[in-house]
C-alpha cells in the first residue's frame, strides 16, 4: 500500500520495524528510515533510566560515527560538563525538539570547548536534540540528530516533524522489547530487560511472578548474582544473561513440565486444566485433599503464577505449545489470539498482524464506529473481542476470535466470557464493560448453564481448550487403565 503523506508512511514503517528488526538493528534501522525523510548525517540514541548518575558510553546508540566519539566526552571533562548543562535545559523542556543553537549564543558556542573539542572533531555542525520519557516505563529517550557542516541547519518544518516522530521512536523501542519478549515466552522463556541499576525496563508477567516467588521485588533493584542464587536450588529455572550495551536481557528458561514433575504430579496437572476442584482430583488420584493442595500449590511456583485460574491458563499454554512443536497448524477453535492492530488518533492504520491483513480494514472502521459511541475497552463484534488500549501517541487494537460461542452465547455473554478467559474477578469484569456485579453474576449462571460447566474454573479450562491438551489427556487416560 502507498502512502502519500511522507510522515504517515513513516509512522507505519516505524511500527514495521519494531515488530520485524531485532534489538541490536533496532535503532539503526529507525535512523536509516528516517533520513529518507529528514536528511541527518549522524546521530546520538541515548536510553537510560537515570539522568543524574554517571554517564556511561555503552548507553547511547552512534549512527554513522567513530568508536571513540562516546570516549571523547569523558577524556574532556569540560565537553562532558557543558553536555550536562545542555541536558537540564533538555529536561526543563520535555518533549521539546531544540537547536542547540538556540540554546548558547553563536560566539560562545564556537568557542566552547563542546564545539571545538567535540562538535568540530566530529563535523558536528548542525544538531537538534528532545528528551523524552516512556509513558509506559522507566526509561528516558536523549536524540540528537546532526548535520555536517557542508549541509544546511535543520528547518522550523523539519525541527517541529522531528518532536512529533520522537515519541513514536520511543514507544516504538518498548514495543521492539515487547514482541521480542513475546516471541519467547512461546518457548518457555520468561524475559526481562534490566538496565545497568538493576531496575526492570520490560518484563513478562510472569517473570515479575517467578522473581516475586523467589522473594524478590519487582520494583526494586534486581541484581544478577542475587538471582542466580535464589535459583540454586529451583530446578525448574536455569538463567541465561546476555548483555547489549548498558542493558542486561534475564532469561528463565523452563524445560517441559514432565521433565519437572513426577508422573502423578502431571496426572494431577492435567485435571487441573480440565477446571476440576481439588476434591474432585483428590478422589480420582486417591490423594488426601491436603496433598492435592500442597501439590497445587507447588505448581502454582513452577509455572510462575499467583492464582488457580492462570494456572488452568498456563498449563493450557504450555499444551499448545507441546503440541505446535509436534503437529502442524494451529488450534483449530480460535484462528487468532491478542493479535494487534496500531492506528493513529486520526484513525490511519500504523501496523497490522499478519493475520490479520484481509480484516484490517473492515476492522478499521469498525473500530473508529466504537470509538465514536463508546468508551468501552471490550466490543464484541461478529464474532471478535475487539481490545482498545487508547495510548498517547496511538490506539492499540488486539483482536481475539470468539466465533466458536457465537451460535449459543450473546454478545454481552462473549465480553464476560472472554475477560474470564483474562483471570478478570467479578468486580473487574463489572468495571471493565460498566455493568453491576450482580449483572455479571447472572451472565456467568447463564454461561455455565449453555456451555454445561460447573465453575469459573471450567470456563477457563473451555476457553482455553487445545488440540495439545487432548492428546495428553489420552497418554493420562491410558496411564489410568489397568
Amino acid at each position: 500500500m502507498e502512502y502519500h503523506d511522507p510522515f504517515h508512511a513513516l509512522l507505519v514503517d516505524t511500527y514495521q520495524i519494531a515488530r520485524q528488526v531485532d534489538a541490536a538493528n533496532f535503532k539503526a534501522a529507525i535512523l536509516q528510515r528516517l533520513k529518507q525523510v529528514v536528511p541527518l548525517d549522524t546521530a546520538f540514541w541515548m536510553t537510560r533510566s537515570e539522568v543524574d548518575t554517571p554517564y556511561v558510553a555503552e548507553e547511547t546508540y552512534t549512527y554513522n560515527l567513530p568508536p571513540d566519539v562516546q570516549d571523547n566526552y569523558i577524556r574532556h571533562p569540560t565537553v562532558l560538563q557543558q553536555a550536562l548543562e545542555l541536558n537540564r535545559v533538555l529536561m526543563e523542556n520535555i518533549g521539546t525538539t531544540i537547536d542547540v543553537k538556540s540554546i548558547i549564543p553563536q560566539e560562545q558556542w564556537l568557542s566552547s570547548d563542546m564545539y571545538l573539542l567535540h562538535c568540530k572533531k566530529y563535523d558536528i555542525e548542525h544538531s537538534i536534540m528532545t528528551l523524552y520519557p516512556s509513558d509506559h516505563n522507566q526509561m528516558i529517550a536523549s536524540i540528537s540528530l546532526n548535520r555536517h557542516a557542508h549541509n544546511p541547519e535543520f528547518s522550523e518544518q523539519q525541527r517541529l516533524l522531528i518532536q512529533r516522530f520522537v515519541p513514536h521512536m520511543v514507544e516504538a523501542e518498548r514495543i521492539n522489547t515487547i514482541h521480542s519478549m513475546q516471541r519467547s515466552e512461546r518457548d518457555r522463556v520468561l524475559r526481562a530487560v534490566v538496565d545497568k541499576h538493576g531496575h526492570i525496563i520490560e518484563a513478562s508477567p510472569r517473570f515479575n511472578t517467578a522473581i516475586m516467588h523467589l522473594g524478590l521485588d519487582a520494583e526494586g533493584t534486581i541484581c544478577r548474582d542475587v538471582l542466580q542464587q535464589r535459583l540454586a536450588d529451583k530446578r525448574y529455572f536455569q538463567l541465561v544473561v546476555r548483555q547489549e550495551a548498558s542493558l542486561a536481557y534475564l532469561e528463565l528458561h523452563q524445560p517441559p513440565l514432565d521433565q519437572l514433575i513426577s508422573a502423578r504430579k502431571l496426572q494431577l496437572a492435567h485435571l487441573l486444566a480440565l477446571g476440576h476442584p481439588n476434591k474432585t482430583i483428590a478422589a480420582e488420584l486417591h490423594l488426601s485433599l491436603d496433598t492435592v493442595n500442597d501439590y497445587v500449590k507447588e505448581l502454582y511456583q513452577i509455572l510462575a503464577v499467583n492464582s488457580r485460574y492462570e494456572a488452568i491458563g498456563q498449563l493450557l499454554a504450555m499444551s499448545n505449545t507441546q503440541a505446535a512443536e509436534h503437529e502442524s497448524g494451529t488450534c483449530a477453535r480460535q484462528r487468532f489470539i491478542g493479535a494487534q492492530l496500531l492506528f493513529s488518533h486520526q484513525g490511519d492504520l500504523l501496523y497490522s498482524d499478519d493475520c490479520l491483513a484481509e480484516l484490517a480494514p473492515e476492522l478499521s472502521d469498525v473500530i473508529a464506529t466504537r470509538l465514536q459511541h463508546s468508551e468501552c475497552q471490550y466490543h464484541y463484534d461478529n464474532g471478535l473481542i475487539i481490545s482498545l488500549d487508547k495510548r498517547k501517541e496511538f490506539l492499540l487494537a488486539s483482536i481475539t476470535d470468539m466465533s466458536a460461542y457465537a451460535d449459543c452465547l450473546t454478545a454481552r455473554e462473549i465480553q464476560v466470557a472472554f475477560l474470564i478467559g483474562q483471570f478478570f474477578s467479578n468486580a473487574a469484569i463489572a468495571g471493565a464493560l460498566g455493568i453491576s456485579v450482580k449483572t455479571v453474576e447472572n451472565q456467568l449462571t447463564r454461561i455455565y448453564q449453555k456451555l454445561t460447566l460447573r465453575n469459573r474454573s471450567e470456563l477457563v479450562a473451555q476457553l482455553n481448550q487445545s488440540v495439545g491438551l487432548q492428546r495428553h489427556l489420552q497418554n493420562f487416560q491410558e496411564l489410568q487403565s489397568p
